[in-house]
């Protein structure tokens, strides 16, 4: 078994320029797995921001939905937003 495998070659070359080309998709990919990956994350963390407000609110007797804490906060957002613009 070991003597036929020493005999195989394969139907291509390793070269130095398909070194560089599977280190430029591996790149690539691992770059969009992170951008996913922080999109995500951040999305959880907005959508646990949102029920703690709410949850908050609740506890204080205010009766806003979570739609109405989302609107908020993304009022808060963009009025932070204009702020720095103006600055």
């Amino acid at each position: 078994m070991l003597i036929l495998l020493n005999m195989y070659t394969p139907p291509f070359k390793i070269t130095s320029k398909t070194t560089f080309l599977l280190s430029q998709i591996e790149e690539a990919l691992s770059s969009t797995a992170f951008k996913t990956l922080k999109s995500s994350l951040q999305s959880y963390k907005d959508c646990n921001l949102i029920k703690s407000v709410q949850a908050t609110c609740a506890i204080e007797a205010n009766s806003l939905s979570l739609n109405d804490v989302k609107t908020f906060l993304m009022a808060l957002k963009l009025l932070e937003m204009i702020e720095k613009i103006l600055r």
